[in-house]
């Protein structure tokens, strides 16, 4: 069993790759931050305006104003983040003219970059399945994305299985990626 999946690239599925593949916990911790930014904005403001008692001094208002606006600026950067290298890496990708082409046999062959990159089964850490792809990481940081719907070798039907059983069953490709 061998498997090929070939794509142009895509900004959507770049974006969503940084976000839900290499960066995941950046959305929660991003919102965490918005959140409690604004609540101390809120009760720094509700104090200067009189609608809470307040007890602390102007220049501490003024600290914590400038710590709330502080904590809602890294809280916007962490949600934005991966969406920014996305399309860094899109763009790259782009002007570069290749195509994204995985080969599944022996090992996990990935054309990106006008590079190639080998990984072995075993190495597989997470698959995570979308609406659009599967996100398979390797690390906490590298990892490929394979397009559904863009399989030009192999039955999509049967790919995950094939994965999740560590590439069992499959035989050698016949070319060798250019």
């Amino acid at each position: 069993m061998v498997f090929e999946n070939k794509y142009p690239p895509e900004k959507k599925l770049y974006i969503q790759f940084y976000r839900q593949g290499v960066y995941p916990a950046y959305k929660v911790m991003g919102g965490i931050l918005l959140l409690l930014g604004f609540v101390q904005l809120l009760t720094v403001l509700a104090g200067i305006f009189g609608w809470i008692d307040s007890t602390l001094s102007p220049s501490f208002r003024i600290v914590f104003f400038d710590m709330s606006i502080f904590i809602i600026a890294i809280g916007g950067l962490l949600l934005a983040y991966p969406s920014f290298l996305g399309r860094i890496f899109y763009r790259k990708e782009k002007k570069m003219g290749s195509e994204n082409q995985i080969f599944f046999d022996q090992q996990i062959t990935v054309s990106r970059f006008g590079r190639l990159f080998r990984y072995e089964y075993g190495k597989i850490k997470k698959i995570k399945e979308t609406k659009e792809s599967y996100i398979i990481m390797f690390s906490r940081n590298e990892g490929c994305l394979v397009k559904k719907g863009a399989f030009t070798v192999g039955e999509e039907k049967e790919f995950l299985s094939f994965l999740k059983a560590g590439g069992k069953g499959c035989i050698p490709r016949e070319k060798e990626i250019q």
